[in-house]
């Protein structure tokens, strides 16, 4: 059944099915990996729900997220093999010019940061997005080798072949979309969910499009190599993750 259903992994199905499943999973897979953690939570803490609310069981959710990426990601790695086998290949040809993108695209978000910084600090808007500000929390606390894992691997892997790889696949092969209209709604959608949880961050939405925008035009510009998006996005988290 799964050969048939993806034995041509350049299908427009296959995208479409691929962005929504995962972009659902991304959402869904660390509540339902959260039940086990809680009870177990529960029955080593006397079964006090009300530290539930506490910083320590908060804290303790960046593990079952973490498992959340690693799953899906191991599944793609399977179903896109030959795709993600191409994109290797096509890389190691011009990987010079892939390289160039990458260093590029680093010193294009640190000087869109610089700028967003800037405006920011002119309308004195202070602070970080409720994202930023837990992950600082849990850069700092014993659960940092998790995070470090979820924040410079997990995140810009799963995170790419969604808003890269699928949603370009969906919205060029299924909605038959111009390239530069994909361009637009990957970066839009990309920033949109880093602050959907919490509406005191819409305000740092643009935080999170300056990056976006460097990362998509990457992933465009190198003939839709994802290795290139992957590679700006995972340097950039390290780079956020060592000066935390």
């Amino acid at each position: 059944m799964q050969q048939q259903v993806f034995k041509r992994d350049n299908d427009s199905s296959v995208y479409t099915i691929s962005f929504f499943l995962s972009l659902g999973w991304m959402f869904i897979g660390p509540l339902i990996l959260a039940v086990p953690y809680t009870v177990l939570f529960l029955n080593q803490n006397g079964g006090r729900i009300d530290l539930l609310e506490s910083q320590e069981f908060l804290l303790g959710s960046f593990v079952p997220q973490l498992i959340s990426y690693v799953l899906p990601i191991g599944l793609i790695a399977v179903i896109f093999r030959k795709s993600l086998k191409r994109d290797a290949i096509a890389f190691g040809k011009k990987w010079y010019l892939y390289f160039l993108y990458i260093v590029i695209g680093i010193f294009a978000i640190l000087a869109v940061s610089a700028v967003l910084t800037l405006i920011y600090e002119l309308l004195e808007i202070k602070g970080d997005s409720s994202n930023q500000e837990f992950i600082e929390v849990a850069v700092n606390s014993s659960l940092r080798p998790a995070v470090f894992m979820m924040v410079v691997f997990g995140a810009p892997i799963y995170e790419e072949l969604i808003f890269r790889k699928f949603l370009f696949g969906f919205c060029e092969k299924s909605l038959r979309a111009n390239r530069w209209i994909a361009v637009a709604v990957s970066s839009i959608l990309f920033a949109f969910i880093h602050v959907a949880s919490d509406p005191a961050s819409y305000i740092f939405f643009f935080q999170y499009l300056g990056l976006s925008v460097v990362i998509t035009l990457s992933y465009t510009l190198s003939n839709n190599n994802i290795y290139v998006p992957i590679g700006i996005h995972l340097i950039q988290n390290l780079l956020s993750f060592l000066l935390i």
